[in-house]
């Protein structure tokens, strides 16, 4: 019974990735963010000890609809990838930009020379406003690395605004806000 149960587990470790990490931080991050603002974003992973193995591996962006790609006239400008002692850039293809983010497909078999190196991704986003996130606080942007389609790492990076939201609400029912209303705040 042991030897069995030894033999399934052989056959289930030889399955599982050793994907390690997709990390994903802001560059000189704040407390807040103003509309209009630029942050910078830095994607790192570092190539696992099995990438000659996978068939396929996969970086994708998506960000918050208020966050907005820069775009700096070619995707090898608004994406930024580097990889230590590569002199070359075949390893990657930058397949796809879109408005909130990115993806890029990475050759596993050129990255062969490259395991436990860490691949370093920057781009910028711009926060803006717009009616329909005027009172939101919050804003997310997320990264998927995935292997084979089947082994997945994800990271999120927030930013917040600051600031203060008014509502006039009626003298006498607190809880009834009013509609139209208009008002100045001098500071």
């Amino acid at each position: 019974m042991k030897k069995k149960v030894l033999s399934i587990l052989g056959v289930l470790l030889i399955s599982i990735s050793t994907l390690t990490g997709c990390a994903k931080c802001i560059d000189k991050k704040e407390e807040s963010y103003s509309y209009g603002e630029v942050i910078t974003y830095n994607i790192q992973t570092t190539i696992p000890q099995d990438i000659l193995q996978y068939e396929s591996y996969e970086l994708e962006d998506e960000a918050d609809p208020a966050l907005w790609l820069v775009d700096k006239g070619s995707k090898e400008e608004t994406i930024k990838v580097s990889l230590k002692g590569a002199t070359q850039t075949d390893y990657y293809d930058i397949t796809e930009l879109r408005d909130h983010g990115f993806t890029i497909q990475f050759d596993p078999q050129k990255l062969g020379d490259y395991v436990g190196e860490t691949i370093s991704i920057t781009y910028e986003m711009e926060l803006r406003g717009n009616q329909a996130n005027s009172n939101q606080g919050e804003f997310v942007n997320i990264v998927e690395l995935t292997a084979d389609n089947r082994f997945k790492l994800k990271d999120k990076e927030k930013i917040e605004t600051g600031g203060y939201h008014f509502v006039k609400v009626d003298m006498n029912q607190s809880s009834k806000k009013l509609a139209d209303a208009k008002f100045v705040v001098m500071n």
